[in-house]
């Protein structure tokens, strides 16, 4: 899988972690609560043990809804979270059939098994929280349930399954949403007629470049190229003549320029390249943007007319720097 899509889809994962997780933490702790105050209005007695076991799989559930929602931690920290928390009901679960079987049903248990994976959407988590959850109700059910202990582990370990499931579907459809965010992303930041970056892409792009140059004590460089004479190929020859023109130009200028490099359309007939290092010679990049620049079927259309300017400085103000790489381009055109 391409490392950018892996990248979105646990961007995507965490995304719905964090606005999950806390919503079905709180709902399970109101079940808690509720469950407590129904058995004590209906006039049968808990046991201090099984107050205390539900106060703290309440209370760790309130904690991971509070910590996952306050993004206390770092993201990949919710999955895990959430895991405890079901970890730690699953041990409050078990401590009450031990102590009390009559004051619950076992049916709770599988329904937090069912219920575990589609909310934690990391298989490492998941895995850890699997076997501890197993360990615990198992040895339970041979403790307690006796003869009906075979039955009731063959259905914990079918709603573990079911749980691994719906997990691994959901991890499906992260997928998806992963491209489509990725494309939106893409519309936004590309522009659609040569694929380099456009404004507003290279004003995402931008601060990571310079963060680049600040460490290295580099300078930074950009490059104004003029498309000549496009109004008159869309004059005379018609716009998608004219697109034909920026599409080769802008493949020729990406080829001419650096892998770091950042390669913007910024105007109609504008191109941009800002990147590490000093100022290029202009002869030579015109050269090899000349020797890369496919004017097969432009003959009589377009000459292959360009106008470039740059500029070069220490600093790392870069709408000054690219205002300069104009004024340079606009001399050498007028001299």
């Amino acid at each position: 899988m391409d490392e950018g899509l892996q990248a979105r889809r646990r961007e995507v994962l965490l995304d719905w972690c964090h606005r999950e997780i806390p919503i079905a933490a709180f709902i399970f702790v109101v079940i808690i609560a509720v469950f407590d105050l129904l058995t004590v209005a209906s006039g049968t007695e808990l046991s201090l043990g099984y107050v205390l076991s539900d106060g703290i799989q309440g209370g760790v559930y309130a904690a991971v809804a509070l910590v996952v929602w306050r993004r206390v931690l770092p993201p990949g920290a919710a999955p895990w979270l959430w895991s405890l928390a079901v970890v730690v009901s699953t041990w409050a679960l078990t401590y009450q059939y031990r102590v009390d079987p009559a004051a619950a049903g076992v049916g709770v248990l599988v329904i937090l098994a069912s219920a575990a994976g589609s909310l934690t959407l990391f298989w490492r988590p998941f895995l850890v929280a699997t076997v501890v959850m197993a360990g615990l109700a198992i040895t339970t059910f041979f403790t307690t349930l006796q003869a009906r202990a075979d039955s009731w582990s063959i259905v914990y370990l079918t709603a573990l399954g079911a749980s691994a499931g719906l997990m691994a579907a959901r991890r499906a459809s992260s997928l998806s949403a992963a491209r489509a965010s990725l494309a939106v992303e893409e519309m936004a930041t590309t522009d659609a007629l040569t694929g380099l970056l456009n404004r507003h892409g290279f004003r995402e792009s931008a601060p990571l470049l310079v963060a680049v140059a600040e460490r290295s004590d580099r300078p930074l460089h950009a490059v104004f190229v003029d498309v000549g004479g496009l109004k008159q190929v869309n004059d005379q020859h018609g716009h998608h003549a004219g697109d034909v023109v920026l599409q080769r130009t802008a493949d020729a200028v990406r080829r001419a320029s650096r892998a770091g490099d950042l390669v913007i359309r910024w105007g109609g007939d504008e191109i941009v390249i800002v990147g590490l290092g000093d100022r290029p010679d202009i002869e030579d990049l015109e050269r090899r943007i000349r020797q890369g620049l496919d004017l097969a079927g432009l003959e009589g259309i377009w000459p292959g007319a360009l106008h470039i300017g740059a500029s070069g400085q220490a600093g790392t103000e870069l709408d000054a720097l690219i205002k300069r790489a104009d004024e340079d381009l606009y001399r050498r055109r007028e001299a």
